[in-house]
């Protein structure tokens, strides 16, 4: 890196820029090396306090991104909540009221048993 700026200050820049445009390139190669072409599906496994938080956000970025599905699942183990099944309390409401009281999903969040 020094030696590079010791050359002309054109030089490094153009030098720089190589680096940073081949950096990307690279990154973005090998993030998507392993995909099939089709939108990438995504799950999460679990629908407790940390599991429906990181679903609330993977469910916002589904919909922002085109290389995503826009379905989000999250695998839920069954048990009942006042009467009612919690995946079905988290697919009519977009809320899981027992472990993320108040925090809405996005509608492409579906909540599967077990």
């Amino acid at each position: 890196q020094n030696a590079l700026r010791l050359s002309s200050s054109r030089g490094f820049l153009q030098v720089r820029m190589v680096v940073m445009l081949s950096r990307s390139l690279l990154r973005r190669s090998l993030a998507r090396s392993f995909s099939t072409g089709k939108p990438e599906k995504i799950a999460m496994v679990g629908s407790g306090n940390f599991g429906s938080a990181l679903t609330r956000i993977l469910g916002q970025n589904a919909l922002r991104h085109k290389e995503f599905d826009d379905e989000v699942r999250m695998y839920v183990y069954e048990e009942m909540v006042d009467g009612k099944k919690l995946t079905d309390i988290i697919n009519t409401e977009n809320e899981n009221v027992k472990y993320l009281k108040g925090a809405k999903f996005t509608p492409n969040v579906v909540a599967v048993p077990d």
